[in-house]
């Protein structure tokens, strides 16, 4: 092969520069050819002289040396399905792709000149879910998805954007627009943490959210909350209504005797300062459990 590549650029050299020769020519790898001969044949018939009519082939089969251009079939079938993915997902949305394929989507905008649907396909089995890529830390998609600190960004910032537009809709109106979308923002925002995190949303006579605080960071079974620390934070705000929202990590919503207690000694110290306890939920993977809609408030 490299011989091949190094007669091939013997040849242009003496077609492209009219490299001078002896009157009686030249001779190559003990053949001797004369300067007519070389002026009146093309590269590939000269070539042929030389090592006969296999020379076509292996010209044809090795990719040539860097004074061609160079076409790369490979990048342009990428380009071709990433366009085919783009025109899908611009006629039916996120509902026309599989999962892999929206995940796969989203890295292309990360990861230039590369099929990427192996690697859409392998975070899904590694962090679970969709939900679980979108939850992983930064530095988790590095280290467990062999992503670049560019593409964990990415990932987590469509996540982090997910939130704040649930979050808009519920803490941006007058006043919640429904239990629904309550549940929904506080699931994307708590659902897949590692930790349970207890938060309290501080509402005003007209059921406006005045603030969404964080309260407490627990373990991946418990988190201490203070009720002294709820009611400072309530009086604060001017709060006249609250609403408790703590995840389980586990993914069982179910509440637990520790729940049930920390909810009535909760309700009793708001209680104490006027202000009421519209619900306490409990958000996690299989879903949400609301201790109003249960009649336990």
């Amino acid at each position: 092969m490299l011989l091949l590549r190094a007669c091939l650029c013997a040849c242009l050299c003496v077609a492209r520069r009219q490299v001078e020769t002896p009157s009686n020519g030249f001779y190559l790898n003990k053949t001797r050819f004369p300067l007519k001969s070389v002026a009146g044949m093309t590269i590939l018939e000269f070539c042929k002289r030389l090592y006969g009519i296999g020379f076509r082939a292996a010209f044809n089969f090795f990719s040539p040396p860097p004074i061609f251009s160079i076409v790369d079939n490979t990048k342009a079938d990428v380009i071709g399905h990433r366009e085919r993915l783009k025109e899908r997902y611009l006629k039916n949305g996120a509902a026309g792709l599989q999962v892999y394929e929206v995940l796969e989507l989203l890295l292309t905008y990360a990861i230039a000149r590369r099929d990427v649907k192996p690697l859409a396909k392998k975070l899904l089995k590694e962090f679970k879910s969709f939900r679980g890529v979108l939850s992983a830390a930064p530095d988790e998609l590095q280290t467990f998805g062999n992503l670049s600190q560019h593409t964990s960004i990415l990932l987590k910032l469509v996540r982090d954007c997910s939130d704040l537009y649930l979050k808009e809709e519920v803490l941006g109106k007058e006043t919640i627009s429904s239990p629904q979308a309550l549940i929904d923002y506080c699931r994307s925002a708590m659902a897949g943490l590692k930790n349970e995190y207890f938060r309290c949303l501080f509402l005003n006579t007209k059921n406006k959210v005045l603030a969404d605080e964080i309260i407490q960071e627990g373990t991946i079974s418990q988190a201490v909350v203070y009720p002294r620390k709820v009611i400072e934070r309530a009086i604060y705000h001017k709060a006249t209504a609250l609403i408790f929202v703590h995840n389980h990590p586990s993914g069982d919503v179910k509440p637990s005797s520790e729940d049930l207690s920390l909810t009535e000694t909760l309700k009793k110290a708001a209680a104490a300062v006027g202000i009421a306890v519209h619900d306490h939920l409990i958000v996690g993977e299989e879903g949400s459990f609301s201790f109003r809609e249960e009649g336990l408030l």
